[in-house]
């Protein structure tokens, strides 16, 4: 760690390319500045937008999506207890013979009791929308957790800063405010940003858009928490398009765009009913840096199968599929053949439909409701 910040403090005082950092001077971004004297600070919001626009452009997609719900149907949360619980033993996929005490070969090693802390997390992200201490009193706002950035813009949403219990900088990406408008607007679009680097990966074009207005200051949150605090750990999380956008920092991470990080540095990558964030070219080099990643899914949550995989679109791994009750858990095989129909998959195509299973994560209530 002591070489990494060394180095990294040194790659701050030049001038910046794409993927190291430089902080935003228009209007549009706004970060709340570290105080020494203070250990949070109030943050100046970027925008007062609060339901969430997260792309601009729907097409085919929508009548699809609208004749599954109406084929399926879908409820409100009715899930209102966030209490703690001990599930009972996990299963597996088809791959349960590459299983071995929550371990996959491709670098994942599955803690519930970190995904606890990461849901909650996530869920704080709908609550806290300032460093002032005094509003760190959300349901899920765990004690040992210092927000020293909170990053906004247009109705997104970052939290970055400390975790003094497990000692690593945190990244949580809130998700989609609303989540209808999410699945009514989406921009299934494609999009190619890594041409630069010789890669051909395409990945979602509305959920590039919205990853791309923050990673400037998200960069340098990180880096300046990570001088602040003596460490170069990061665990990196979000809910819904949320956690698009940490698979989207963490694929940058790992491949040397951010100043001062590499792969080694990610500890944890936790996403809660993210949707599929690029096609089969991106899901092979995001799973080719072996990285701790769980794309945790909750029974038959809509947004996980959104973009369609008809579409071109193919999930990150590893997927961990929660049951309806959140009682136990299946660490699936999606890492050979593309996505484990055995788990989040079986549902489809007429039942994965549900808002409700979106809303409710490891029996936390995520959204304004869970504040």
């Amino acid at each position: 760690d002591r070489r990494g910040l060394a180095e990294m403090a040194g790659q701050m005082a030049q001038t910046p390319q794409y993927g190291s950092v430089e902080p935003s001077a228009g209007p549009a971004h706004t970060v709340v500045e570290p105080d020494a004297t203070q250990r949070f600070k109030t943050s100046r919001s970027a925008s007062n937008a609060r339901r969430y626009t997260a792309v601009r452009v729907g097409f085919g997609l929508l009548s699809t999506v609208a004749a599954a719900m109406y084929l399926g149907g879908y409820s409100r949360p009715h899930h209102s207890d966030t209490e703690l619980y001990h599930p009972s033993a996990n299963s597996c996929g088809k791959g349960c013979d590459q299983v071995l005490d929550d371990s996959v070969g491709n670098g994942t090693q599955y803690d519930e009791a970190m995904a606890m802390s990461h849901v909650r997390l996530s869920e704080a992200t709908y609550c806290v929308g300032s460093t002032n201490p005094t509003y760190w009193n959300c349901t899920t706002c765990d004690a040992g957790v210092a927000v020293d950035y909170v990053i906004e813009d247009n109705g997104a949403r970052v939290l970055v800063g400390y975790d003094s219990e497990h000692e690593y900088v945190f990244v949580a990406f809130r998700g989609s405010y609303d989540v209808q408008n999410y699945i009514d607007d989406l921009d299934a679009l494609f999009k190619a940003p890594y041409k630069d680097d010789k890669s051909s990966a395409n990945v979602m074009a509305g959920l590039w858009d919205e990853y791309k207005k923050l990673y400037d200051d998200v960069f340098t949150a990180m880096q300046e928490t990570a001088l602040a605090h003596g460490t170069t750990k990061l665990a990196l999380m979000g809910h819904s398009s949320g956690g698009g956008c940490a698979t989207l920092l963490a694929f940058d991470v790992a491949r040397g765009a951010v100043s001062g990080f590499e792969a080694k540095d990610i500890k944890y990558v936790t996403t809660f009913g993210s949707p599929r964030v690029g096609d089969p070219t991106f899901a092979a080099e995001y799973d080719a840096y072996n990285l701790n990643s769980a794309r945790v899914t909750h029974f038959e949550d809509i947004v996980p199968h959104l973009p369609m995989e008809s579409l071109g679109y193919q999930h990150v791994t590893t997927e961990i599929y929660y049951n309806e009750h959140s009682s136990s858990y299946t660490v699936c095989d999606d890492s050979a053949d593309g996505e484990d129909d055995d788990c989040s998959n079986s549902c489809s195509p007429f039942s994965c439909t549900s808002i409700d299973d979106h809303l409710s994560y490891l029996k936390v209530v995520i959204g304004d409701a869970g504040c």
